[in-house]
């Protein structure tokens, strides 16, 4: 064989070589690597793994930076107030460990399973409002009324307090479907907004129920 053809062919075989490894990289994740990137990112508030989704909207937002600008604006909370409670419920959410598998998949949609650590949030919230109660009932009974204006300050600091002492109870899992977009090349959920509520939940509360946040309302 001469040693131009020779180069030809090497070069056909190199080039082949190339596109299937190109093909290979421009593949994408498993869908289970970009939702435990998501739920890293909406549970744990890595900004970094959030970086290459390109989304927006409170749905794309940390849990607790959603969950105590909520709480602090109606309890009228300060700004300080709302910032020490958000850092600490955000280091308490870090401690939960989350993993997940893919289920079922196709070339654009597919099911995943997400599974998190979860704390007893509703004892964190019962034993809160105990200890707040009692904290008016002091400042009735001394006549110190100017602790009133700060109750939500009060408060919050109760809420972190007993939030950093409330510890792992176990793991539960729930499904996501989830599918490819075309712009990112990344798999996500339809509505990334319920998937930031459902990972809360199942974070947060027993089974994923949540009920008793509607009889605290």
């Amino acid at each position: 064989m001469q040693i131009r053809s020779l180069s030809k062919v090497l070069l056909a075989l190199c080039f082949a070589l190339f596109t299937s490894v190109a093909l290979m990289g421009c593949g994408g994740n498993d869908p289970s690597v970009d939702v435990q990137a998501l739920a890293e990112g909406i549970g744990h508030g890595d900004a970094a793994a959030m970086k290459d989704f390109k989304l927006t909207g409170d749905g794309a937002k940390p849990i607790n930076e959603i969950f105590i600008q909520e709480l602090g604006k109606s309890l009228e909370a300060s700004k300080e107030g709302n910032d020490a409670a958000q850092k600490v419920m955000g280091d308490k959410l870090k401690e939960l460990k989350i993993k997940t598998e893919d289920v079922s998949k196709s070339d654009n949609s597919a099911k995943v399973k997400v599974t998190t650590d979860y704390i007893e949030f509703t004892s964190v919230m019962t034993s809160s409002m105990q200890m707040l109660e009692k904290e008016m009932e002091k400042a009735m009974d001394s006549d110190d009324t100017s602790a009133l204006s700060k109750l939500g300050d009060v408060y919050l600091k109760i809420f972190s307090d007993q939030l950093k002492a409330a510890k792992v109870a176990g793991q539960q899992s729930f499904e996501v479907e989830v599918k490819k977009d075309k712009n990112t090349g990344k798999w996500v959920p339809a509505d990334v907004g319920k998937f930031q509520e459902d990972l809360a939940r199942y974070m947060f509360f027993k089974g994923g129920d949540d009920s008793i946040m509607d009889e605290m309302k």
